[in-house]
């Protein structure tokens, strides 16, 4: 099996140094640069431990097929299927089964993708037909699709944005909306005159980088500085665990994580008996908000 991505997420950071700072109390800059390392170790750590990255991509995979309705596909959640290919055929009768768990349904079934052994003589056995080799099926489908979500960093903070009503679509001028932002997906905004313009919308259509057509009823606004629009879709628990790391390392950048007693007289430091607190690298909080995020597949 292979994976060859044809769009690359623009980012892979799954939190923001702006909001660590907010977190820390920090409003200068001088601490911006080792903030930004932080942030970009511990995504990778994050992705790392769930053993799957998260940023948007587009990408075409091969998989083997086991003779079951489902085909499982590696990267999740599933956005968008464009073709699914066995032997230069195109497959069209299936849908997405479960987005989350990465599978596609198929009544007529996934055929078993299983080389045939054909035997010492030309017969072969199994009525003639070869015997095959289990354990040994060939990435023989091959699947375009749009999987992951948007981070975080593709927020559009502070913008100048404008809104029509012909379309209820917010609109962008500088084209800062993210490229892989998709038809259901639910973006929130805030800082436009009109209420309506406010708060949680779907987005529908096709969305692009300069235009995001919503379903909601909105109020026409000429473009005005310092209004957002958010548009990650990562789950909250994911984000909160990467921020949560990041303040950990940069508090303790000068103590030694693992010193779980001091005391002053007599001098005494006593460090922690468990092989958890030296191999677990994210600290137990960010374990726990990362454990249902794990892909096990």
């Amino acid at each position: 099996m292979a994976i060859t991505i044809t769009t690359v997420s623009p980012t892979r950071f799954l939190t923001t140094r702006i909001r660590v700072k907010a977190d820390l109390g920090i409003t200068t800059t001088d601490k911006d640069a080792i903030l930004d390392q932080y942030v970009r170790d511990v995504s990778a750590a994050v992705e790392s431990y769930c053993h799957r990255p998260f940023g948007r991509e587009v990408l075409t995979e091969t998989v083997a097929g086991y003779g079951e309705n489902r085909l499982m596909l590696t990267r999740t959640p599933i956005i968008a299927v464009s073709a699914v290919v066995r032997d230069s055929e195109a497959i069209t009768d299936y849908s997405v089964d479960n987005a989350g768990a990465g599978t596609l349904y198929r009544e007529a079934g996934w055929g078993w993708t299983v080389p045939v052994w054909d035997g010492i003589t030309a017969g072969g056995g199994f009525f003639d037909l070869g015997s095959p080799l289990p354990r040994q099926e060939q990435p023989d489908y091959s699947v375009s699709y749009t999987a992951g979500y948007v981070l975080p960093a593709q927020n559009v903070l502070s913008a100048k944005l404008a809104v029509l009503a012909t379309d209820d679509s917010f609109n962008s001028t500088g084209l800062l909306f993210p490229a892989l932002l998709k038809s259901g997906d639910v973006i929130e905004t805030s800082g436009f005159t009109n209420a309506a313009n406010n708060g949680r919308h779907v987005v529908t259509g096709t969305p692009t980088t300069a235009k995001i057509a919503t379903t909601s009823a909105l109020t026409a606004e000429a473009g005005a500085t310092g209004r957002t629009v958010l548009t990650q879709t990562l789950p909250g628990d994911v984000e909160l665990a990467a921020r949560l790391a990041v303040k950990s390392i940069y508090l303790e950048r000068q103590d030694n994580p693992n010193v779980i007693e001091k005391q002053l007289g007599p001098a005494r430091v006593r460090l922690s008996e468990s092989d958890l607190a030296q191999l677990r690298g994210l600290p137990a909080v960010c374990v726990g908000l990362l454990r249902p995020w794990v892909r096990v597949a």
